[in-house]
């Protein structure tokens, strides 16, 4: 039996101009601020994986089964600290802070977070005028994203949080 295998190649007229212009890229290091908001500065404050006894515990505490889940996982405390440089007080929405590493991003881990909320900051961080606060996040990191052989290294690889991504991508190295 012969398999007929059929292609298309595609023209790219270089000549047009790029139809979205390219991104800007922001990023501070470790320890350096970039504006989150209007009058809110950020910087991440640390970082700390949790050992198998602990992510064991935070599970259990949030109800969740990993009985069921066939893959690893690993979870990525982040603690970011917040300063609202007004006069007034301000409300951060933090649901878009994402952690991202070469080819994948992830979300900060509601199921955890809600369930371990005297641990964790919220999801809306209130600031006084003035106010520094240092508040700490749970990502959850999936094997299923990886190779192997990358997962092994999973600690290692260079980690970084952005709130921002196009026309400007905001990030904040671990």
């Amino acid at each position: 039996m012969e398999k007929i295998i059929q292609s298309k190649c595609l023209k790219i007229d270089k000549s047009e101009p790029q139809k979205y212009p390219a991104r800007n890229v922001e990023a501070a290091e470790n320890g350096e601020t970039l504006e989150l908001q209007a009058g809110v500065k950020i910087s991440v404050d640390g970082e700390k994986w949790l050992s198998a006894e602990e992510r064991v515990e935070i599970y259990e505490n949030s109800g969740i089964d990993t009985s069921k889940v066939n893959y690893d996982t690993k979870i990525i405390e982040v603690s970011v600290c917040l300063k609202n440089t007004t006069e007034e007080e301000k409300e951060v929405p933090i649901t878009y802070l994402s952690l991202e590493t070469t080819g994948v991003g992830t979300a900060i881990s509601q199921d955890l977070l809600m369930e371990n909320s005297e641990h964790y900051g919220s999801m809306v961080e209130k600031l006084e005028p003035g106010e520094e606060k240092v508040v700490m996040y749970p990502y959850e990191i999936c094997s299923i994203w990886f190779h192997k052989k990358d997962w092994k290294n999973i600690e290692m690889r260079s980690f970084w949080m952005t709130f921002s991504s196009y026309p400007d991508k905001i990030v904040l190295y671990l």
